[in-house]
């Protein structure tokens, strides 16, 4: 248990920490995705949040 409650642990400061970290080496992108900039109606097609959420969670069941 000791060992579990260390691991979240340690996944949690990475995340707080790494997170910044990472933000300042790579930054925001500010470009626009190929479904915004190329549209074609049928590849790349722009997405609404909600249809990109259901696709994210069917992508991870």
């Amino acid at each position: 248990m000791i060992t579990f409650l260390a691991g979240i642990c340690i996944l949690i400061l990475g995340y707080l920490f790494w997170s910044k970290v990472a933000e300042k080496i790579f930054g925001p992108d500010d470009r626009k995705t190929p479904a915004l900039h190329n549209p074609d109606a049928v590849e790349r097609v722009p997405l609404s949040k909600r249809c990109n959420l259901l696709i994210q969670l069917l992508n991870i069941a």
